[in-house]
């Protein structure tokens, strides 16, 4: 059985739901959940999920650390009460692709499962194409970031700096991947025992949301409302001088 199969089984079974049941319900509540890749709750829980950005952008060949050169998650932002169907899209499958990155690409593999679950994938696709665009923001808050960005002599926009927290995501992600690798490799009993592997120092565990980190967005509650920061300093190089020669 297939990760997404057991998945939807051991949820409809929690629920007292037969597997049509819990999924259509699950998935009838796609229209209200938001991707986003910049979230403004990640400065303050309670500015509102309106406040966000969906950047899909890919320009990997940019020279610079953001979310169009790298490949990082897409958030999604809803109300607590459909957590449950943001869990599911975010539900990673055996290809590591979540299912809405395969409702995203037409998959002939995720219509399948759907087929096979009884449920139409059409309107399925056609809702995540409509929370998948991208939106203008028309609004701002208070509690984010403010900075006057010169234009002209004299002439200044006001911009709003919104947390990339799709990087923030991803950059955790990545370091555990590279802890557990490191666990490997220090385990006798592991076939990659005594094999090279790398650490990231000096870095510190940051939370958000307290208590309710689903209250702040649903990758952010996957992670138990825990990210890590990395120390932001110059590289220290060591130089060395060639001794002089009489010529």
């Amino acid at each position: 059985m297939g990760i997404l199969m057991q998945y939807v089984q051991e949820s409809a079974e929690k629920k007292n739901k037969t597997v049509n049941e819990w999924l259509k319900n699950t998935v009838s509540h796609i229209p209200n959940c938001l991707l986003a890749t910049h979230v403004g709750k990640f400065t303050h829980p309670d500015i509102i999920s309106k406040v966000s950005l969906l950047d899909q952008e890919n320009e990997l060949s940019i020279p610079y650390v953001t979310t169009a050169g790298t490949h990082c998650s897409t958030d999604i932002l809803t109300p607590a009460q459909y957590i449950g169907t943001a869990n599911f899209l975010l539900l990673l499958l055996e290809d590591k692709k979540t299912v809405l990155e395969h409702i995203q690409q037409h998959t002939d593999f995720i219509k399948k499962e759907f087929e096979m679950l009884g449920i139409e994938f059409i309107p399925i696709q056609d809702a995540i194409e409509k929370i998948s665009k991208e939106r203008n923001l028309d609004c701002t808050d208070g509690r984010l970031k403010q900075v006057f960005f010169p234009v002209s002599k004299e002439t200044y926009h006001l911009l709003s700096v919104l947390p990339a927290s799709s990087l923030l995501e991803t950059l955790k992600d990545k370091i555990d991947r590279m802890n557990h690798y490191k666990w490997q490799c220090s385990d006798k009993k592991d076939p990659l025992y005594g094999h090279e592997c790398y650490e990231i120092t000096d870095i510190t565990a940051i939370g958000f949301g307290g208590t309710k980190p689903q209250n702040i967005s649903a990758l952010n509650a996957k992670k138990g409302g825990e990210d890590i920061l990395i120390i932001l300093a110059s590289p220290y190089i060591e130089t060395k001088t060639a001794p002089l020669t009489e010529s």
